[in-house]
């Protein structure tokens, strides 16, 4: 009778684990991604829409590429506070990428101060 209770313990002590496990992982965001690529003159930026960040790494993943003949300025902001929390140069015909973590809700990225080519990518990885 006693190890007919432990078993009926051990079973139900499973199964809310494998329903924890099943909550916590349908939590995280699908893979969402942004971009945007800027066309030429008279254009010397773009913005990408908005990305809600990873639901549970909190960051966000982003590269950016500028074009072969003129550097690209770039941001990321948080979309409801506009705070910058990312921002750089790439000199031209270079690339950056990195993570920014630490991050709740959703951002939004631009470059700008650049030329026709130069990109940004984001994404919730």
């Amino acid at each position: 009778m006693f190890s007919r209770s432990i078993r009926r313990i051990g079973v139900v002590v499973a199964a809310i684990t494998t329903m924890s496990a099943l909550l916590f992982v349908g939590s995280a965001s699908a893979l969402d991604s942004v971009s945007c690529k800027v066309a030429g003159s008279p254009s010397t930026s773009c913005k990408t829409g908005s990305i809600r960040s990873n639901g549970i790494y909190h960051r966000i993943y982003y590269r950016v590429c500028a074009p072969s003949t003129h550097y690209t300025d770039w941001q990321i902001k948080d979309d409801h506070t506009k705070v910058i929390v990312g921002q750089g140069r790439v000199v031209a015909g270079g690339c950056t990428s990195n993570y920014i973590g630490g991050l709740v809700g959703g951002y939004w990225g631009w470059v700008f101060n650049t030329r026709a080519n130069a990109t940004i990518y984001m994404d919730n990885r």
